[in-house]
């Protein structure tokens, strides 16, 4: 981006909203290593959020006030050793109470500034959440949603804010205050994972609480995933097709094992334990989206081509029998489809992030407090790679498929229940 220049000092030229620049602590920061590579970091000037905020022309903010969020990443970065309670505490809201102070603007612009997290998964579940508050605003509103966040975001996740009916349009961080100025209302998630309560309750919980919702009155069924425009690929549809009649009898099953993390992928020597003991049993047929070296020879069907996409990714997810997959965003997707799955987890509570997910059992790796890596950003040490090993050799594998198999066993019979009823009515 090409940004201007501030006017200079004690010049309160007009149009000086078109020079201060407004994004999140995550975005500023990469920002800022831009201007270091190039000898002007001094020339990156903070002005204070209150500045800003306080002027009577800003928009009307909704969900949780995020005041103090470059203050928390400070903080927990370890570049300040104090932090005032008052900015790290979620101070509740109640968005239907907020919606009133949109005033008589029937069609409102509604900026959502850093999307819903950085991920697929969490980005999918922050849709989820979101689904929410955009019902109770259009029950007064009929609101435009625009979503403002990173470059790294917007080229990872626009294809996924296109499955649904939620967004109208995407802009890049950072966004002049000028364009900032424009929005009728904001939503603003930035640094959401500094806050404490992140890991202390169902991210679905946390994020409709952002939005300033009441997590208790919202039903579970509306914590599920879904993609609402999702239409599967017609040539996967033939593929799998094929797969199912060249195995009669035979459920077909998704393993990923690969995820941005050495610490929570699925190590070799047991993808291929896992391959073995499936091949073993002669009742599955393995596909998996992503070619693995340490498979090669192996009896694995290779979908890699047809799932480079996110639309081919859920093509595939949402057609096969089961799933076996590392922490990553798979297990999400398959909570949109149902699809029987057994998550491995070692650096997260699965509970926070698959508690209202029916189909899908969560298994952490670590079974004592401190054994694991949870919560924890563990650096690529001989140590903590040990660490590792030992939380996989612990594994019972075994139990695992038996999991995945009761899974697919009870959702078979849950959807001869409901043809059935079908039949019948």
């Amino acid at each position: 981006m090409t940004f201007q220049p501030p006017p200079a000092h004690g010049n309160s030229s007009f149009d000086y909203p078109a020079r201060i620049y407004c994004c999140t602590t995550a975005d500023l920061i990469g920002i800022g290593r831009i201007f270091e590579s190039m000898s002007r970091k001094d020339d990156l000037q903070l002005i204070p959020e209150a500045a800003i905020k306080s002027r009577d022309d800003f928009p009307v903010q909704l969900g949780v006030q995020n005041d103090g969020e470059w203050e928390r990443s400070q903080y927990y970065s370890g570049l300040t050793k104090t932090i005032s309670e008052d900015v790290l505490e979620i101070k509740k809201v109640d968005l239907n109470k907020q919606i009133s102070n949109l005033k008589n603007k029937t069609n409102p612009r509604i900026a959502v500034l850093n999307g819903f997290g950085s991920g697929i998964g969490d980005t999918l579940v922050g849709i989820t959440a979101f689904s929410s508050a955009y019902k109770l605003l259009r029950k007064s509103v009929r609101p435009g949603i625009e979503i403002i966040y990173s470059p790294e975001q917007h080229t990872k996740l626009t294809s996924i804010f296109q499955h649904t009916t939620l967004i109208d349009q995407f802009h890049i961080a950072p966004v002049t205050l000028k364009k900032l100025l424009e929005y009728d209302a904001i939503f603003d998630t930035g640094g959401m994972a500094h806050r404490p309560d992140f890991y202390n309750m169902p991210v679905v919980d946390f994020l409709l609480t952002l939005f300033g919702l009441n997590p208790d009155l919202v039903q579970n069924k509306n914590k599920r995933n879904s993609l609402m425009q999702f239409r599967s690929d017609d040539n996967l549809k033939i593929r799998i097709r094929e797969i199912r009649a060249d195995n009669p009898g035979k459920k077909i099953i998704l393993l990923h094992p690969k995820t941005s993390s050495i610490f929570k992928d699925i190590p070799d020597k047991y993808v291929i334990k896992i391959l073995r003991k499936l091949q073993a049993s002669g009742k599955y047929i393995i596909v998996m989206d992503e070619t693995i070296p340490s498979t090669a020879g192996l009896p694995v069907i290779d979908l890699s081509r047809q799932a480079k996409s996110f639309a081919g990714l859920y093509s595939v997810i949402s057609q096969v029998d089961g799933i076996l997959t590392a922490d990553t965003c798979i297990y999400h997707i398959a909570d949109c489809f149902s699809i029987p799955t057994i998550a491995w987890f070692t650096m997260y509570d699965p509970d926070v992030w698959a508690r209202y997910y029916p189909t899908v059992t969560g298994i952490l790796l670590s079974k004592e407090k401190g054994s694991g890596f949870l919560n924890q950003k563990p650096k690529n040490t001989e140590t903590n790679l040990g660490k590792l090993a030992k939380l996989w050799g612990e594994t019972d594998i075994d139990q695992s498929l038996r999991l995945l198999e009761n899974l697919m066993l009870n959702k078979s019979a849950c959807d001869a229940s409901a043809r059935n009823h079908s039949t019948v009515s």
